[in-house]
């Protein structure tokens, strides 16, 4: 009879060891990379910055000579939008989604906050609000641009 627990004992290790590997490679985050917003218009890079989550742009549709021209900041609108912090601050929670950050938007000339991001697969969702105010936006997984913005 002894055996026969150590050979159940093993199939139960072996078991506990193929579940575990899934679940580890989802705890891994989902989000690092590249992402094309909705409208194609911009490709995001968002990757870990310490505890939280970043994200500059590394491609512009209107190129490298794209201006922030809607920024707050007088003194900032004459600087290019390639290369510019978007993203910042974006925690994990326990659902698995990321929260607490804000995203620049240099269309709008505006940061945006509460907003929390979800990846399944290769779609990122992006939600501000909650119930009957909120909206969101899926952007697609994109590969790195040919022609990167310079860092900043």
């Amino acid at each position: 009879m002894p055996v026969r627990l150590s050979a159940i004992g093993v199939l139960i290790s072996i078991a506990s060891v193929a579940v575990a590997i899934p679940t580890q490679a989802q705890t891994t985050n989902p989000i690092s990379g590249h992402w094309r917003t909705a409208d194609g218009a911009a490709v995001v890079e968002i990757k870990p910055c310490a505890q939280t989550l970043c994200g500059r742009l590394v491609w512009v549709r209107e190129g490298a000579d794209a201006r922030d021209e809607r920024n707050p900041d007088r003194s900032r609108r004459s600087a290019p939008i390639c290369g510019l912090n978007v993203f910042s601050g974006f925690r994990s929670d326990e659902g698995g989604r990321w929260t607490g950050g804000s995203i620049y938007d240099p269309e709008a000339g505006r940061a945006i906050s509460g907003v929390s991001l979800g990846a399944r697969g290769d779609a990122l969702t992006l939600t501000v609000g909650r119930g009957v105010f909120a909206g969101s936006e899926t952007w697609r997984r994109a590969p790195a641009p040919s022609r990167p913005c310079q860092a900043r």
